[in-house]
């Protein structure tokens, strides 16, 4: 009888559907893809193919767009040339608090149009506002001869800063 008793508790047991709540907060990536100068988008997939950016096709414009998965709804974001795709001994070209009013950003989806210039500069800002939103940065220290093959890395942090995802592209400046 026991044992009939414990068959039918399994039986009963195995129907039913336990199912384990996703508690990670952490803030992630999910996709980050990059229109070059000559207008071909590249996907996260095609991060290490080499991008080219010259600013004397349309101007020096290139585009970038993400999209985040995050509990919270700030998050900070910013936008890196580096010499390596980690973002070690980088410049900053665009950072934002997103999700917060007042904010340019989004909660988790951006689109940037970049520009770099003849003179070395380069700057970011929301697609359909004026780049003065943010400032040029000087990227001459970075670049002893052109071409030059660099990395534009995103990063995007959780307000406390404890947890944060970056992803890149390759890109030669021209």
């Amino acid at each position: 009888m026991k044992y009939c008793a414990v068959v039918c508790l399994v039986l009963f047991l195995a129907g039913c559907k336990v199912t384990v709540k996703d508690t990670d907060d952490r803030i992630s990536i999910k996709s980050f893809s990059m229109e070059d100068s000559y207008g071909h988008w590249y996907d996260l997939y095609d991060q290490d193919v080499v991008k080219d950016i010259s600013p004397a096709i349309h101007g020096g414009r290139f585009d970038v767009e993400w999209h985040t998965h995050s509990r919270d709804r700030e998050h900070y974001a910013t936008l890196r040339l580096s010499h390596d795709r980690y973002g070690h001994d980088s410049i900053r070209i665009w950072d934002d608090i997103c999700g917060v009013d007042g904010s340019e950003c989004s909660r988790n989806t951006e689109d940037l149009s970049c520009h770099f210039t003849m003179d070395l500069y380069m700057s970011c800002g929301i697609i359909g506002d004026p780049f003065p939103n943010h400032p040029e940065v000087y990227v001459g220290n970075m670049l002893p001869y052109l071409p030059k093959q660099l990395y534009l890395v995103l990063e995007t942090c959780d307000k406390s800063a404890k947890h944060c995802d970056s992803e890149y592209h390759a890109i030669e400046l021209l």
